[in-house]
């Protein structure tokens, strides 16, 4: 099961908004919280790679917030 935690992590490790993966709240929006749309792609496509998923662009438009990911993962493994 994929948690917060785990996409956090992700995100530190691919240097994905530096410094401020830990302040994040997982139910606000991304957008909303300064990151910006090249971070929120760059996350993207880090978790297509690590979790071998493909996220179709209108998938991908869904996914607002840290919650939304981490359902969405769940849901499909």
């Amino acid at each position: 099961m994929t948690t917060v935690a785990d996409i956090v992590r992700l995100m530190k490790t691919a240097g994905i908004v530096r410094g401020r993966a830990d302040a994040l709240i997982p139910s606000q929006p991304l957008d909303q919280q300064g990151v910006d749309s090249l971070d929120r792609m760059s996350l993207l496509a880090e978790i297509e790679d690590h979790f071998q998923v493909e996220l179709p662009h209108e998938v991908a438009r869904s996914l607002k917030t840290l919650d939304d990911i981490v359902d969405h993962l769940n849901i499909r493994h």
